[in-house]
This record gives C-alpha cells, structure tokens and sequence, in this order.
C-alpha cells in the first residue's frame, strides 16, 4: 500500500511542470528583447502573461508575430511600462525598462 501512494505522489509531482516546448521563430517574426529588467517583472503581451520579463533579457528574446501589440509589463502590481507597438516584420525591439 505505501508504494502504491509513494508511486502515486511521484506520478503528480512529475505532472506538475512548466511547458516544455519551444516555439522556433520564423524569418518573418520580430524579436522582442528587454534591457534594465527589475526583478520581479512580469511581461503582458495582448493582456496575456507570457512570464517573468528577466527570460528575455540580453541575447535572449520573444518571438511575435508580426503587427500591432500591447506589450506591458508590471512589478509589485504596477505597471511600469506599457506600449502599442506596431512591429514590423523580421525586426528586433529593444525596450530597456532601467531597474527599480
């Protein structure tokens, strides 16, 4: 009986994860980058959370679809940064946000 509810509580915690694939960006989709990134930010896209805004800092960047998007980011629960951008095709956006 214990290893059938040892067996059952690492069943659920192996369920328990984060997505684990990666979405390849096309020629034509723009990259998204962050600069200055607070900790604790989190990046919004098109009021959808999309995660901490620190995993697109640096090198490291979002690939969107080209046209227009709300990009908005929030610490603590304030926005410290929001933007209607039009982002055109095979282009790389930059926004440094500068730490608080």
């Amino acid at each position: 009986m214990r290893s059938v509810i040892v067996l059952l509580a690492l069943v659920l915690l192996c369920s328990c994860s984060y997505p684990t694939s990666v979405m390849r960006p096309t020629s034509k989709d723009t990259l998204l980058t962050f600069a200055d990134v607070p900790h604790g930010a989190v990046l919004y896209i098109d009021d959808r959370e999309v995660g901490p805004a620190a995993q697109y800092e640096g090198r490291r960047s979002l690939a969107l679809p080209p046209g227009r998007h709300k990009i908005t980011v929030v610490q603590n629960g304030a926005v410290i940064y929001t933007d209607q951008a039009y982002l055109p095709e095979s282009a790389v956006k930059k926004i440094t946000l500068g730490a608080r």
